[in-house]
């Protein structure tokens, strides 16, 4: 992950302040938003850990305990749910194809609407069989696509990048909002005085 993307990576200036994306932004706002994060990042395969939802058929002990040890790196392929603000949009842009096989940005329909009644708990992170136990397998979409196709979502509801069994994902995410974010820092920071201006 690249620390404050709009200072160290002009290439993606003209997407981030692209009109045709604000403009789809300021629709859905009603209003002009901020640009509240920025976040590029390169997701290669994770051989070195068991992708835990791949044991639920077999044991979900195992599986739990897969989900319990994974790297804080590899924590985005579980579901969950974004807190950033009031109201907010991101929208993922695909700088690699993706396919089923190399991390698609993963959305459970409706969840954004419909929550468990324990969706509050400490437990930031879900594995696929508590989803799909509450869920379904047909509310589950992975959004495959080719370099250059973007996505827009409502993190609101449960999402993922599925877990890379092969190569690697390069992503764009821009955060849209028109409250402040609570968040956490955020790795999009800084940009320069003329892109600024």
């Amino acid at each position: 992950q690249i620390s404050h993307p709009l200072y160290q990576c002009e290439s993606i200036i003209p997407l981030v302040f692209d009109d045709r994306i604000i403009s789809i932004a300021t629709h859905f706002f009603q209003c002009t938003p901020a640009i509240t994060n920025v976040n590029f990042r390169l997701s290669k395969s994770q051989k070195n850990f068991q992708d835990p939802n791949a044991l639920v058929k077999l044991d979900l002990i195992q599986a739990q305990e897969a989900f319990d040890n994974l790297p804080q790196t590899a924590m985005t392929t579980c579901f969950h749910l974004d807190h950033d603000s009031a109201r907010f949009l991101k929208f993922f842009i695909y700088l690699t194809d993706v396919g089923i096989d190399n991390g698609p940005f993963t959305y459970v329909e409706g969840s954004h609407l419909h929550k468990p009644h324990d969706w509050r708990s400490n437990q930031q992170r879900r594995p696929d069989y508590e989803i799909l136990r509450e869920y379904g397998y047909d509310r589950v979409k992975h959004l495959t696509g080719k370099k250059g196709d973007l996505i827009i979502a409502n993190t609101h509801g449960y999402h993922k990048g599925q877990f890379i069994k092969e190569g690697e994902r390069l992503l764009l995410t821009i955060y849209y909002g028109c409250h402040p974010t609570e968040f956490r820092p955020t790795f999009g920071g800084k940009m320069k005085k003329s892109d600024f201006e």
